[in-house]
């Protein structure tokens, strides 16, 4: 139906081969009958399979080379670090064009421990695109035909923000000005605003549920534009696939982070355990937003284990200044108003946390003041509320 059309370039069969397929030839087999049947049909444009990533040694290359000759170009996903384009395809025995296809950013290189990846910030994905096109792409212009962007709008692929050079909103991306500077030479006439760093304690870590916790993010605007900030804490639902190109699903916490325009923020760690990831996002009223994330993982909260049944006492009356009341039996629950505390210093912005049985305890509003001078007593200087 379509080969006719004048916009048609060529037709990419996108097998993406993963996982223990990666050096199946029967595999491949299956990619180049796609291709003979789809040659008979339109023999007058150029067939790509695309791999994605060329896989170990360049397996998913060699395969291509021995198993599809009705295949004219194989398409392939640089990865970050990549010097030489050559070098991937080298030894593999493909020696007809190729073609980079996927996202403008590179995939992951990083994680956390817990397998989550570290989304670089847009500054370094910009850079690596606008190296690709200007320094990597032309040593091989032999080869090379260049590079195609599947996705122009959204992407969910690994996070919500990895790969979009749109935002769900319709806002561009600083994406948006790497790739038309690459394909222009220019910037657009208003840029998007830079992300210079986020920092906070939890990135990457292990963290105890109900904790305050800080996060700062450093941006500017090229062109002086005011800025906006929004930040947003989601649940990672579900991670990534086989070949890490299956969409994350996120399901937003929308109690647990402040919702002012603010750059710095204290926001408090989920009860739930699981992994996290607390975004940013940075506007400049222009129609442009850049954005960047962190990861956290909550840790899970044993049972406390009971070693004798609760016995509720009432304290006695000390009106004595100085005095102490005596301590109830082991496993008593003590009621009434506490003459001491515990008191462990968080770290938190040099602040200090009670602490009922190792858990975090808050005190909101009015209640903080209520206990200050009990909380001071006992050796600290201030209670987060």
């Amino acid at each position: 139906r379509l080969k006719t059309h004048p916009r048609l370039f060529l037709w990419v069969i996108t097998s993406k081969i993963t996982g223990s397929e990666g050096a199946n030839p029967a595999a491949y087999r299956a990619v180049n009958e796609l291709a003979r049947l789809l040659r008979e049909e339109d023999p007058d444009h150029v067939i790509v399979s695309d791999v994605g990533v060329p896989g170990d040694e360049g397996i998913k290359a060699r395969r291509s080379a021995e198993e599809c000759p009705e295949v004219d170009v194989l398409g392939w996903v640089p990865g970050f670090g990549v010097t030489n384009l050559a070098e991937p395809l080298s030894g593999t025995g493909w020696y007809k064009p190729y073609i980079l296809l996927g996202g403008c950013a590179p995939t992951p290189t990083v994680s956390a421990p817990w397998g989550s990846p570290l989304e670089p910030l847009p500054t370094v994905k910009t850079a690596w695109y606008i190296d690709l096109f200007t320094n990597l792409v032309p040593a091989v212009r032999e080869m090379c035909l260049g590079s195609i962007i599947y996705n122009w709008n959204a992407s969910k692929v690994f996070t919500p923000t990895w790969f979009s050079i749109h935002h769900e909103d319709g806002a561009r991306s600083e994406m948006f000005d790497a790739v038309a500077f690459a394909w222009t030479g220019k910037y657009p006439s208003n840029r998007c605003p830079v992300i210079t760093v986020l920092t906070s304690a939890v990135n990457a870590r292990l963290v105890s549920p109900g904790l305050l916790e800080s996060a700062e993010v450093v941006a500017s605007d090229p062109d002086g534009d005011p800025l906006t900030y929004a930040w947003v804490l989601r649940q990672e639902i579900k991670g990534s696939g086989d070949d890490g190109q299956l969409p994350a699903e996120y399901g937003d916490v929308g109690d647990s982070v402040p919702t002012q325009s603010v750059s710095k923020i204290t926001f408090m760690i989920p009860r739930e355990a699981g992994p996290y990831r607390l975004f940013v996002y940075v506007r400049d009223g222009k129609g442009h937003v850049t954005s960047a994330n962190l990861p956290f993982l909550v840790e899970a909260v044993r049972a406390p284990v009971a070693t004798k049944p609760a016995e509720v006492v009432q304290p006695p009356d000390h009106t004595e200044a100085g005095t102490l009341p005596e301590e109830p039996e082991s496993g008593a629950v003590v009621i009434g108003k506490p003459t001491h505390v515990a008191i462990e210093k968080t770290g938190v912005g040099g602040g200090w946390q009670l602490l009922v049985e190792g858990d975090p305890y808050f005190v909101k509003g009015a209640g903080g003041r209520k206990y200050m001078a009990e909380l001071k007593a006992a050796g600290a200087n201030t209670i987060r509320t």
